[in-house]
């Protein structure tokens, strides 16, 4: 058996074996082994898998794990639902002129923001390079509205106390609730839809995508 011992200050890992000596005696030997590294090196791996290293945010994979999940207890209980697609304005352009390393401060501190406004339900996962997605279980449109335009003001806000102005990025959003989608995957497709949109009009936009042609919720935010 596996089990943990809590030192001072960190937890020790160790396998515990039972083996029988002579057969009839009733005797065994009891050995302990030291696993931590081989436990943590585990542990991590679960973490890089699960989680963005960079920004702290959950995988892809795992993000639409825990989408499906919660769109399954969403039309099970008939409860509303809310997806959206974010993508940073310039970024690619901070990546060219500055560095790679400027490019993920900037990824690092969208998140960073983000979750400053996020419910505990809600979930964050990084779809793509400069592309994040947002769960908002429970969220009807309108308590939708003001959540994504929360979270399209605090991160122009945090982007704005950057040292290097030329490094400022903004962030376009594209919102969709849960109408009569099929699957977790239509639902998402009409907020990129929506996200497609906002792009298309400028930087700095919010849209949202209603079953119909996506359209503006309130243009510059």
């Amino acid at each position: 058996m596996e089990y943990s011992c809590r030192a001072a200050n960190e937890t020790h890992w160790f396998i515990l074996k039972v083996t029988p000596v002579g057969a009839g005696l009733g005797r065994v030997v009891v050995s302990h082994q030291d696993v931590t590294m081989l436990r943590a090196s585990e542990l991590e791996t679960l973490r890089l898998a699960n989680f963005d290293d960079l920004t702290g945010a959950l995988s892809r994979r795992n993000f639409f794990n825990v989408a499906e999940r919660e769109w399954a207890r969403s039309v099970r209980n008939r409860l509303p639902l809310m997806v959206l697609a974010l993508d940073l304005d310039r970024f690619r352009v901070i990546n060219d002129l500055h560095g790679h390393a400027a490019g993920d401060a900037a990824l690092a501190a969208c998140v960073k923001s983000i979750n400053k406004v996020l419910r505990a339900s809600d979930v964050i996962g990084r779809i793509g390079d400069d592309e994040f997605a947002v769960l908002l279980p429970d969220t009807t449109v309108e308590g939708g509205r003001a959540l994504t335009l929360r979270i399209a003001e605090v991160v122009t806000s945090s982007m704005a106390g950057m040292e290097d102005k030329d490094q400022v990025c903004t962030v376009s959003i594209g919102a969709s609730s849960m109408l009569n989608d099929a699957s977790f995957s239509d639902l998402f497709k009409r907020a990129s839809e929506a996200l497609s949109y906002a792009k298309k009009q400028g930087c700095d936009h919010v849209a949202i995508d209603t079953g119909g042609t996506p359209c503006l919720w309130s243009g510059e935010v």
